[in-house]
């Protein structure tokens, strides 16, 4: 089967948004502890 460019965007877009998101997340931890 055949993966529509759009989903495969949406997944990439997704993708991008949690690791950003767990970036910060430790970042902010990182920051706290220092």
């Amino acid at each position: 089967m055949n993966v529509p460019i759009a989903v495969q965007a949406l997944r990439i877009i997704v993708a991008a948004f949690i690791l950003i998101g767990i970036y910060f997340v430790f970042k902010d931890k990182t920051d706290d502890h220092v």
